[in-house]
């Protein structure tokens, strides 16, 4: 066995598990199916990524983080904040000038477009 097969079976496994919790909670077959390739394409990412250091020695559990990658999730969650935190000023500035109330689906898009802006940061940060 290679040092990170034990990895992959048990990613594997918990992939299949979380399929079939999907199933269990009413989801149709295409979505569980989705959520199984969801989850390997970023079990077979991870390993790749660089976001970790990979210690094939501890075979199910073989990522570390190092002061490096910690520096660079640090600066892209601080990048998501002041994203978040500019919308969320824009929007009440909106809704105090226009006498509105503000739409919950503004505040769920907001939150999404901070957790992009997060994703966005990292990899631009840890591009080489």
């Amino acid at each position: 066995m290679s040092n990170l097969s034990k990895y992959y079976i048990s990613r594997i496994i918990i992939a299949m598990a979380m399929g079939a919790l999907a199933i269990i909670f009413g989801a149709s077959w295409p979505v569980a199916i989705g959520f199984v390739v969801g989850a390997l394409a970023v079990f077979l990412y991870l390993p790749k990524s660089g976001r970790y250091i990979v210690l094939p020695e501890n075979s199910v559990a073989p990522f570390r983080t190092d002061e490096y990658s910690q520096a660079i999730r640090e600066k892209a969650a601080r990048d998501g904040f002041v994203v978040l935190s500019l919308g969320f000023f824009l929007i009440h500035a909106y809704a105090q000038v226009a006498k509105v109330s503000i739409p919950i689906a503004w505040i769920d898009t907001l939150f999404g477009i901070g957790w992009l802006s997060y994703l966005v940061s990292d990899f631009w940060r840890r591009r080489a």
